[in-house]
This record gives structure tokens, C-alpha cells and sequence, in this order.
């Protein structure tokens, strides 16, 4: 219940710049929804803090360069909300199973959403930000804007969890919609810029 978390946080802070490893993003959450299906209550909430502490520990560790005691301040506060997120999600799992975990996407929206918020909000780390080198991929952030992107991130995982577990072919078809999707329509994005440009 607490290696899943730990393991999930070190691949998705990978996944963020300079690694150029943004792909680790699309199987970096894995680990933490099966902890979060495996645990309830405070052992839910311990998870996800956790997962938050390494996660923020290994990005954001600069900060501690100017302020030592804020950067572990600003750590602390942001696993807060990460466990919160496991907490939830780990209830909704309990009560609807799988259909509880394609939930995910929302509530991840939801939990950045509310880093955006007030004095102390905290957007640097919004998942959009590992796609960052894949321009046909995220040409949908036009009408979507960055949560657009964190969605989509978190469905991938969630297509391929589902996929490695039904192992059919319904689920293959929609990870290939997932994926296909948003690259043909960014690919044809870019064409017509570039033709414009012309």
C-alpha cells in the first residue's frame, strides 16, 4: 500500500522536464490507483500523502535553495491535498469498483483546479506540463486549456489499467481512440497552421 505510491511519485516526477521522459506520465499513476483500490480510510489518506510528499520532494526541491522551510512547508501542504484525492478516489473505488476509478480524471481536474486557487496556490506541477514536448499531442489545449491535457493524462492511465486487466479487445480499441484522437486532430492543427503561414 505505501511502495505503489512511492513508486507511482519517483515515475511521474521523471516524467516532468528536463528528463525528456514525459511518456513515463502515461503509466506513472498506475501504481497509485491500485493502492488506492487495496486501502480505505487513513491508510487511503496516508497513500496519497505520501505519494504527494516524494512526488513534490523530488520536483520541487529547489525551492529549498531560497527558503528551506518553505519549500517543506509548501511540500507538506500540497501531499495534504494529494491524500485527500487518494482518500476520495479510494471510496469511490470501494463503492462502484471499476467505474469508481474512471472517476479519476475528474477528481485530478478537480484537485488542480483547487491548486490554482487563492494565495496559495501552486500550478507548477499540473500534469499537462510532461507533454510539454509533444506539440501534435496537446494542439487540443486550445479548447480545453492545461486541465484538458491533465485529463487526458490521467485517462490514459486509467485505459491502460482497464486494458491490462480485461485484456479484450473493446478495451484495446479504446486505448487506441485515446491516443489517436488527440494526435490526428493536433497533427491536422499544425498542418493548417503551417499552411497558413505559407
Amino acid at each position: 500500500a505505501f511502495i505503489y505510491p512511492m513508486v507511482s511519485a519517483l515515475i511521474l516526477g521523471a516524467a516532468f522536464p528536463n528528463l525528456h521522459l514525459g511518456f513515463l506520465s502515461y503509466v506513472a499513476l498506475i501504481p497509485l490507483f491500485l493502492a488506492a483500490e487495496k486501502v480505505s480510510g487513513r491508510s487511503a489518506f496516508g497513500a496519497g500523502f505520501l505519494n504527494g510528499v516524494v512526488f513534490f520532494a523530488s520536483t520541487v526541491y529547489w525551492i529549498g535553495w531560497i527558503t528551506p522551510p518553505g519549500a517543506a512547508g509548501a511540500i507538506f501542504y500540497l501531499a495534504l491535498v494529494r491524500g485527500v484525492l487518494v482518500l476520495v478516489l479510494s471510496r469511490l473505488v470501494k463503492c462502484f469498483g471499476m467505474i469508481g476509478l474512471w472517476c479519476a480524471p475528474f477528481l485530478w481536474i478537480g484537485y488542480e483546479y483547487f491548486h490554482s486557487l487563492g494565495d496559495m496556490g501552486f500550478t507548477w506541477m499540473d500534469l499537462a506540463y510532461t507533454q510539454t514536448e509533444y506539440l501534435p499531442l496537446i494542439q487540443y489545449a486550445e479548447f480545453t486549456g492545461v486541465y484538458g491535457i491533465s485529463f487526458w493524462v490521467v485517462l490514459v492511465n486509467v485505459s491502460l489499467l482497464s486494458l491490462y486487466r480485461s485484456r479484450s479487445r473493446v478495451a484495446l480499441v479504446a486505448v487506441l481512440i485515446v491516443f489517436l484522437a488527440p494526435v490526428s486532430q493536433g497533427v491536422i492543427a499544425l498542418y493548417e497552421t503551417e499552411d497558413h503561414l505559407e
